[in-house]
């Protein structure tokens, strides 16, 4: 498997793994992985990208999971913006 390195952004790597707890952790036994896909999963990421993901549940979200990973989305979208010298959250 190829890696993408990632060390002109030293803060992304503290995102990525955020976010894949987080959505372990609030998806708890209906988890069942997190995907990269996009510019940052094909080397093509620059500090214009998005960070593109894919998470793959056992069943369908009920409201309560839902819930959840939209207040886990809002954190993220925090985190991102005060990483120095990362990728910044689209305002």
């Amino acid at each position: 498997m190829k890696q993408t390195p990632i060390e002109p952004y030293p803060g992304l790597h503290v995102i990525l793994e955020k976010f894949t707890l987080g959505a372990q952790n609030a998806l708890a036994e209906n988890f069942v992985g997190a995907y990269l896909i996009g510019s940052l999963a094909t080397e093509d990421f620059d500090l214009d990208s998005e960070i593109d993901f894919l998470i793959l549940t056992n069943t369908e979200l009920n409201e309560p999971q839902l819930r959840s990973l939209q207040a886990f989305q809002v954190e993220i979208y925090g985190l991102a913006a005060t990483q120095p010298g990362t990728w910044k959250a689209r305002t």
